[in-house]
């Protein structure tokens, strides 16, 4: 059949950078993203911190830790008191808010002791809170209020804690509000979680907090204290926040000794508060930048290792030579005195193979999308029914059963579960026990031998959600991954599908289990907005960053069914075509390669050698939709 000239224009397109490039699969085209220098002692304890959160994942797979198990509290009589610490300075302005949200919370409020600390304040901080102190203690257990002198955010903590003797702590910020459950899903956390999980923090809207954390576990190197969940014996057993960092940087600080004390820190998705990160009108930008530099230079000398220690100096005379910088030169020249008293007076950390992640002036590795607007945590969840596809042939149940937990784990709750067992008779009893612990319906479709892409169709089939995606069974979902997809949808009625960004995450493959991520990486591939010309030349969504509906799927036909490589970029292209497509800028997913350089060329090369044919399919492919469309 010969391709009419207008068509094969269309997969000119593409931009010219791109027409000359080979099919690499999922890496970067052109080979690719340009980095800046990395200094010596940019980056230390980030390996050691992904092996300590693989371990955690054990808890998961075991079933001692069920993530998702936050949704559901207790009867009213046994959820513990809890000690609610507020430092407040120069706070009137937002304070009320959050006095109200306490108010509105559905946790047992005659359970709650709110310990106010005033560092100080010179506005009506003060005259606010006991204008209101009669109609909390009409509601609280407790309402105290002391003033102190501004000594900082960590040593107001402490004062206030010490008047306090609940098992629980809520350290918060005055700038922020509390969801209505955001309390009882963090106590229900901590409740099904072993006693070594001791720090609890919630989501932040409008805009996450982007740090790494496990999608598996919900394991994070380090807890924000804008708002956090703790125990009080872990605080207690620690001597609490350490009072000479004044402010910024003391949350990571005492979550890496938490760490080194062999406890562990959860993030909680589904718990919500309001925090508007880039709102300036609560706080002061030159505080944040000269704390957060000061915290930075303790927290390297402290748990950074060798290197990172002996590039303190350095970091700061970099800092120093910027010209748009020079009105900090006194504070700079004021780090570089105090670096040789801090090298003698805070002792080098010990335990190491725990991993004590600083990456340049940051800890740990943030993921795309931390000015992406969530929206506010106060918005309706929808009711649309979203169906996950998973295609397996279980030859390594373990890599599945994370993937069925990062299922669980989604903040967006109206979901299936459809896996799909090719060439396999009957689910094991692990994995049909595994997935009646699950929050969601779980449905094993067994069929024999059929391939990827017909074991694809089935799972569509055997689905019944108006919102569809597959996800492989060794990839992970981050636990807005659905939520923010269905979100866009709902926004653009029009768009056929929305995808977001994705980590490719290299691993090693040990006694059949694949191990902790070596590496993390967004290529630059999945940054690209939506193009068809584009995705004409090459596919740039991972298949499990893409939600789409179920109408276009009906309409434009499933998986080619004689593809075995690259069938979803034969999907989009169909799905795609005079269609529109909402890029989410959002790293919301993860899928594993195996760093086995011989697995991976062999890898690229199959892909590269389908390449062409698909392309060719394509080609036809659109041709035979454009009549269909022409006839309707």
């Amino acid at each position: 059949m010969t391709i009419p000239p207008a068509l094969i224009k269309l997969g000119k397109l593409a931009p010219k950078r791109f027409r000359s490039v080979a099919y690499v699969g999922w890496t970067s085209i052109e080979g690719a993203v340009r980095r800046r220098p990395v200094m010596v002692g940019d980056e230390s304890g980030v390996a050691q911190t992904r092996r300590t959160f693989f371990e955690g994942r054990s808890h998961v797979v075991s079933s001692a830790l069920q993530p998702w198990a936050c949704l559901t509290t207790g009867p009213i009589s046994d959820l513990p008191e809890i000690d609610v610490s507020l430092v407040t300075f120069n706070s009137e302005q937002v304070v009320g808010a959050l006095l109200d949200s306490i108010l509105a919370s559905s946790y047992p409020l005659g359970k709650i002791h709110l310990r106010v600390t005033d560092n100080s304040s010179t506005d009506g901080t003060i005259l606010l809170i006991e204008s209101r102190r009669a109609q909390l203690s009409q509601h609280l257990s407790t309402i105290d209020l002391v003033t102190s002198p501004n000594d900082g955010f960590g040593a107001g903590h402490n004062r206030g804690i010490q008047r306090g003797s609940a098992p629980y702590l809520l350290v918060i910020n005055p700038d922020l509000q509390l969801h209505p459950n955001c309390l009882a899903q963090l106590v229900a956390r901590a409740s099904n979680s072993p006693a070594e999980w001791v720090a609890f923090e919630p989501r932040q809207f409008p805009f996450e907090h982007p740090k790494l954390y496990d999608p598996i576990s919900h394991e994070v190197a380090w807890n924000s204290h804008a708002c956090v969940l703790l125990r009080r014996n872990a605080f207690e057993s620690i001597g609490g926040y350490d009072e000479s960092i004044f402010l910024y940087g003391e949350d990571v600080e005492i979550s890496y000794r938490l760490r080194n004390s062999g406890y562990r820190l959860a993030y909680v998705p589904t718990a919500r508060v309001e925090h508007d990160a880039f709102d300036s009108s609560t706080r002061s930008s030159l505080l944040q930048f000269q704390g957060g530099v000061a915290s930075n230079i303790r927290i390297r000398m402290r748990y950074g290792d060798h290197f990172a220690r002996i590039a303190a100096p350095a970091k700061v005379l970099s800092l120093m030579r910027r010209k748009d910088l020079q009105s900090h030169r006194a504070f700079f020249a004021k780090q570089l005195r105090e670096i040789p008293s801090l090298r003698k007076q805070i002792p080098v950390n010990e335990r190491l193979d725990i991993g004590y992640p600083i990456t340049g002036w940051d800890f740990e590795l943030r993921r795309d999308g931390e000015d992406f607007h969530l929206g506010s945590a106060l918005d309706p969840d929808s009711d649309q029914l979203v169906s996950v596809i998973t295609r397996t042939i279980a030859r390594y149940e373990i890599d599945l059963i994370e993937t069925m937990t990062t299922v669980a784990n989604q903040t967006y709750r109206n979901i299936e579960h459809v896996v799909v067992m090719d060439g396999i008779p009957v689910a094991s009893d692990r994995l049909r026990i595994f997935a009646s612990s699950l929050p969601h319906p779980v449905r094993f479709v067994s069929l024999p031998k059929v391939g990827r892409s017909a074991a694809g169709n089935a799972g569509v089939a055997a689905a019944s959600g108006s919102l569809l995606m597959f996800l492989d069974d060794d990839d992970l979902l981050f636990a807005d991954h659905v939520e923010v997809l269905e979100r866009a949808l709902r926004s653009v009625p029009r768009a056929a599908a929305a995808y977001s960004r994705s980590f490719e995450a290299t691993v090693d493959r040990v006694n059949g289990q694949l191990g902790p991520e070596k590496s993390l990486e967004v290529p630059q591939l999945h940054r690209q907005a939506f193009d068809f010309s584009v995705l004409l030349h090459h596919n740039y969504m991972a298949i499990q960053s893409v939600l789409f509906r179920r109408s276009i799927f009906d309409q434009r036909g499933g998986l080619r069914e004689d593809l075995e490589l690259l069938e979803d970029w034969n999907l989009w292209i169909r799905f795609a075509y005079k269609q529109y497509f909402i890029q989410v800028p959002k790293v919301t997913s993860m899928y594993r390669v195996i760093a086995a350089t011989g697995q991976n060329e062999r890898r690229r090369r199959l892909l590269s050698d389908a390449y062409l044919r698909v392309q060719a399919e394509n080609q036809l492919d659109l041709l035979a939709l454009d009549r269909q469309l022409a006839t309707r």
